[in-house]
């Protein structure tokens, strides 16, 4: 990938990542939908949840952007940060969460330049 780099990280391409940003605040958008309603539907409607998501990015900064990308969507919280592993909090849990996650996991991967 070629493009202008990032904060002096060679490992960030601008242009990809302008494209993630945009594609975040579409899902940011969607979540604080899910939110509103769960609130508005009281807590029978809640299933909270905390788990491990496997990261695939190769850098520290990979790997925290990846974990603010999931604090930034509503609903969702990363507590930390463990080696290749996130441990999240997800205030509505379904199973469809782990595809939607694998799915930011792979752009911010896609970010990252290969060495």
């Amino acid at each position: 990938m070629k493009g202008v780099h990032l904060i002096g990280n060679k490992n960030l391409v601008a242009n990809t990542f302008i494209g993630y940003f945009i594609w975040l605040l579409g899902e940011i958008a969607k979540s604080n939908i899910q939110v509103i309603k769960t609130i508005l539907q009281g807590d029978k409607n809640i299933n909270q949840k905390m788990f491990y998501k496997k990261t695939t990015q190769a850098s520290d900064i990979g790997k925290v952007i990846f974990a603010n990308s999931i604090t930034l969507t509503p609903g969702t919280i990363s507590v930390s940060i463990e080696g290749d592993d996130i441990l999240v909090h997800s205030l509505n849990f379904k199973d469809t969460d782990l595809d939607d996650l694998s799915e930011m996991d792979k752009r911010i991967t896609n970010i990252e330049v290969s060495k």
